[in-house]
């Protein structure tokens, strides 16, 4: 199996849409699927880094994340194609997230929106739960704020 992570093309929009298709209705709400088109297709500019995952030439799965407010670096869109889950594909492209935003000076924080349905996979990245808000994407889909704190070394330490 060969895969590789790349920068978001214009040219990828179908195949994440089926990839967003794909995790309907358990881990998106299809309402959701208009702001990620436009995400995809407006969104994605300098505050935004946006990175899809091809495994054996067929784009499987995305993320990203972009400038929430100065020193928060907002994780968003990250999905994996749903017969690729529990493979490993959305810890391999947030790791590598991660790890730029980490060693980046203008960070102190990630933060992220998620469901119930997947706050157990950020928890065990280092992320904890800062909100909840039940009904937020649909019924019985909740909102779970999650943050995962940077320690930074100051120089010369």
């Amino acid at each position: 199996m060969e895969y590789c992570i790349r920068k978001y093309k214009t040219s990828d929009e179908s195949a994440l849409l089926a990839v967003f298709d794909s995790n309907v209705p358990e881990y998106f709400n299809p309402e959701e699927r208009k702001p990620f088109l436009d995400f995809l297709q407006e969104g994605v500019n300098g505050q935004e880094l946006y990175e899809v995952l091809e495994l054996n030439g067929s784009v499987i799965a995305a993320g990203g994340y972009r400038i929430e407010k100065p020193g928060d670096a907002r994780i968003c869109w990250l999905m994996v194609e749903r017969s690729q889950h529990q493979k490993g594909w959305g810890k391999c492209l947030l790791e590598g997230q991660m790890k730029r935003i980490e060693d980046s000076e203008h960070f102190n924080m990630i933060s992220l929106m998620t469901s119930q349905h997947t706050d157990e996979f950020y928890e065990k990245m280092g992320f904890v739960r800062t909100d909840y808000k039940e009904d937020y994407w649909a019924k019985g889909m909740h909102l779970v704020m999650m943050e995962k704190s940077l320690k930074k070394q100051q120089d010369g330490t």
